[in-house]
């Protein structure tokens, strides 16, 4: 398991540009996955070998801590996003991209980056090999 946390305090923008943030925050995503270059994997088996495009499996996701900021309500009341009582944070799952791991942990891995330099506290990424 893999996880990156922005450390340092900042304040937060305000809100009439969380929405406008967290559309640029996909299409950084995005772009870090289109300029991927996703290592295959074979694998070997009774029947034979076979190849998968999209490398190792896996998911990806990026989680807002704390859960009860007025950032991490809007990201769930108003994008969706899902608040996990386990973890104490809010989370968005990578459903894109299948089920390649490379590909989700880029997403994920930029996603939460253009967040932390754009201010917003507690966003980190974090992937598990499936």
């Amino acid at each position: 398991m893999t996880t990156k946390t922005s450390k340092t305090p900042i304040v937060l923008p305000p809100r009439a540009v969380w929405a406008s943030d967290l559309r640029e925050a996909q299409l950084a995503g995005c772009a870090a996955v289109a300029a991927l270059r996703v290592a295959p994997m074979i694998v070997n088996g009774r029947e034979g070998s076979y190849f998968v495009e999209g490398g190792v499996c896996g998911f990806a996701r990026v989680e807002v801590r704390p859960r009860n900021t007025a950032w991490a309500k809007w990201l769930r009341e108003a994008c969706g996003w899902y608040s996990s009582d386990y973890h104490k944070c809010v989370t968005l799952n990578i459903h894109e991209f299948g089920q390649s791991l490379q590909r989700k942990e880029v997403y994920a891995s930029a996603f939460a980056d253009f967040l932390t330099s754009k201010g917003y506290p507690g966003v980190s990424s974090v992937s598990v090999i499936d």
